[in-house]
């Protein structure tokens, strides 16, 4: 954005302009995959981190494709509690995967041993 304002008032017109678009999670990670063009089967790595910055907690559940040696994120969950995920909230989460790519072959589906449950 070539202009002669300072960086402050040009960031805030960006606020503005992008405060008025509501980006959809499911379209977003359609959107990332169709650009990637990873191909078929995928890899995929489910993953959790806990951390907390000053007395918020951060808890993220996070489902990534594995393509060359690198997790590219495709969704994740916001938990809103401390300590591990759950099996539910694990089967949600793949089942959230399966609607948005019904149709993408799943090679393998990698995780720490702190993702173990029966189902």
């Amino acid at each position: 954005m070539p202009s002669k304002a300072q960086a402050s008032s040009r960031y805030k017109r960006l606020q503005r302009f992008f405060s008025g678009f509501e980006l959809d999670y499911g379209d977003w990670a359609k959107g990332m995959m169709n650009l990637m063009a990873i191909p078929q089967p995928w890899t995929l790595a489910i993953d959790q981190t806990n951390w907390k910055v000053g007395t918020i907690d951060h808890n993220i559940l996070m489902l990534a494709v594995v393509h060359e040696g690198v997790a590219i994120p495709l969704l994740w969950w916001m938990l809103d509690k401390r300590g591990n995920s759950n099996q539910v909230e694990r089967i949600l989460l793949m089942e959230e995967f399966r609607d948005l790519f019904p149709d993408v072959k799943v090679a393998a589906l990698t995780a720490d041993r702190e993702f173990v449950g029966s189902d």
